[in-house]
């Protein structure tokens, strides 16, 4: 988009560097005059079977995602806001405003085009230091799937979602240590498909390993993509050296692949509606804190790039954005469960 790539060229030089996490072939990119179909996840199939549990931890979060962001995600709205149309699903919050182009076949992913590349701008370091943070356990979202028949499509599986408390290395004989009683961690895991992790209790209705607050008992597979819609306005955290970052998502769904052998996930994405509000309250957590200079551009940057409406369907021609699209890609490591175990306590923000 013309508007949007000067406003990001007025800011500053942004990373090109990005991952993967492609939707699909990415040479479409040349076929500027291809009809846009909106970009979504294969249809649910009909039959399935049933399978083993297995455990997968997220780990390698992507955020700066250079020119990538345009192929990572979902299309959100059933919209592909592009020239010469430039159809919305609401309009800037401030007249004048230019509207934000989608990616690759409708792709939303505002928060990846615009807002992390604003922040490197500002000098902040992005994604280092948070999977920093995940290769010592930390920050680590835990992704328990059932009855998957390992078919590649499947009409119908379960999958929990929790923070990690903490994860591990098996004991020499395999089985799973105890974990630490004194508010310390144990050794990081070896990411090997080995590792036990525990999940955060306080992820779980009293405790109960059977009562998540966050799952999605209808999720399904198809063509190998793992297919899982979370709890609406469920909180997904990302952690770092003094930072937190709170993702909370409206009509969030996470997608990945399994790996031909089964026992990890591919080009994993958490895309969804991100509430600017609730963007503007975890500022802090990309390092961007109240009263600076830095968080009073950002705040500005926020209501320019909004393009999205935290609810589906409630947007119209007359109607303000509220909300800012965004994909996260992440890797899952096949893990195993020990149990659950109270989290150490996460950072705060801006201290």
């Amino acid at each position: 988009m013309q508007p949007v790539l000067a406003l990001s060229m007025a800011i500053g030089t942004f990373s090109m560097a990005g991952m993967g996490c492609k939707a699909f072939d990415e040479s479409l990119l040349d076929d500027a005059s291809a009809e846009c179909n909106p970009l979504h996840p294969g249809p649910r199939p009909n039959a399935g079977g049933d399978g083993a549990e297995q455990l997968f931890a997220l780990r390698d979060v992507t955020l700066d995602q250079g020119m990538a962001w345009r192929t990572t995600g979902w299309d959100l709205d059933d919209i592909c806001t592009d020239a010469p149309e430039f159809e919305t699903e609401c309009q800037p919050p401030s007249a004048g405003d230019e509207i934000e182009v989608d990616g690759v076949s409708g792709t939303d992913n505002v928060v990846a085009h615009e807002v992390i590349p604003f922040a490197i701008v500002l000098g902040i370091e992005i994604d280092p230091p948070f999977r920093a943070h995940m290769d010592q356990s930390l920050g680590v979202t835990l992704l328990r799937v059932r009855g998957y028949d390992g078919s590649g499509n499947d009409d119908r599986v379960e999958v929990t979602f929790a923070p990690a408390a903490f994860g591990t290395t098996p004991l020499a004989d395999g089985s799973a240590p105890a974990p630490p009683t004194d508010g310390t961690l144990p050794p990081p895991p070896a990411w090997d498909g080995q590792d036990y992790f525990w999940a955060d209790e306080a992820a779980f209705v009293g405790g109960d390993p059977e009562s998540p607050m966050i799952r999605d008992d209808n999720a399904y597979v198809v063509d190998g993509l793992l297919v899982a819609r979370p709890t609406d306005r469920a909180s997904f955290f990302l952690t770092a050296e003094g930072r937190t970052l709170e993702v909370i998502l409206s009509g969030a769904l996470l997608t990945g692949r399994f790996a031909a052998d089964g026992q990890s996930l591919e080009d994993v994405v958490l895309a969804g509606r991100w509430d600017r509000n609730d963007l503007v309250a975890t500022l802090g957590g990309l390092d961007i804190c109240p009263g600076t200079s830095p968080y009073d551009r950002m705040l500005r940057l926020l209501e320019l790039q909004s393009d999205i409406r935290v609810t589906a369907g409630s947007g119209g021609p007359t109607v303000s954005c509220d909300a800012l699209s965004v994909a996260i890609g992440f890797s899952g490591q096949g893990a195993r469960l020990a149990g659950l175990a109270p989290a150490l306590p996460r950072p705060v923000n801006c201290e």
